[in-house]
Order: C-alpha cells, then structure tokens, then sequence
C-alpha cells in the first residue's frame, strides 16, 4: 500500500501540473490541498481506530476510496477554500480535486492493500 509519503507525493505533483491552468492562483495553497486531497480517502482509517469499521461503508478501501466520495469532497474543497473566485474556475477546481483524490484509489489499486 502506498504510504502517505506517496499519496502526499501525488498531490504534490499534481499541483505542479495544475498550474498551468491555475497560475494565478496560490502556489502554497494549491500544493497543500492537493496533498490532503490526495490523502482524503484514508480518513476510513480513523474509523477502524475507533472501532467504527464494523459498519462496512466506513471500512477500510471502502466508501471513501469510491468515485463518489471523490465527487462529494471535491467541490467541496472547491466551493470551501476558494470562495473568491468565479464559477469556472471553481468547477475547473472541483474537476482537478476529483483528479487528484482519485489518484490515492489508482495508487492503492497497484498495490495488495491493507
């Protein structure tokens, strides 16, 4: 399974890749939602700590590392961090987020898993 070393790695480097169609946003900003975007999906793991992964939706590689979670989230952290800008570049934002959260299931899929 991919560490959180390589999911925030992804993240990262997706940001980098955005910017040519966000150069006028954040760097700093971007890059670290793009990381804990990237991250997201594990949230499940906070569950199995609390002992709340018997309910099998919010086991692990369940719920939160589907397409659907990742349409939830992302315009989200669209709508949430970036309030000042305009309704295009909100949903090109929501699109790129949708990318980079995804990318955390495409990274587990290479692996055996947990």
């Amino acid at each position: 399974m991919p560490s959180i070393i390589g999911h925030s790695l992804a993240g990262a480097v997706a940001s980098k890749l955005g910017l040519n169609k966000f150069a006028n946003l954040n760097l700093i900003k971007l890059t670290l939602l793009s990381v804990i975007a990237a991250n997201l999906p594990d949230i499940d793991v906070i569950f199995h700590h609390l002992g709340w992964d018997s309910f099998e939706a919010l086991a692990h590689r369940n719920f939160f590392h589907s397409v659907f979670f990742a349409l939830i989230a992302s315009p989200i952290f669209a709508i949430a961090f970036y309030r000042k800008e305009n309704s295009i570049i909100k949903a090109q934002l929501t699109v790129y987020f949708i990318v980079v959260t995804l990318s955390h299931s495409l990274l587990d899929m290479l692996t055996e898993g947990v």
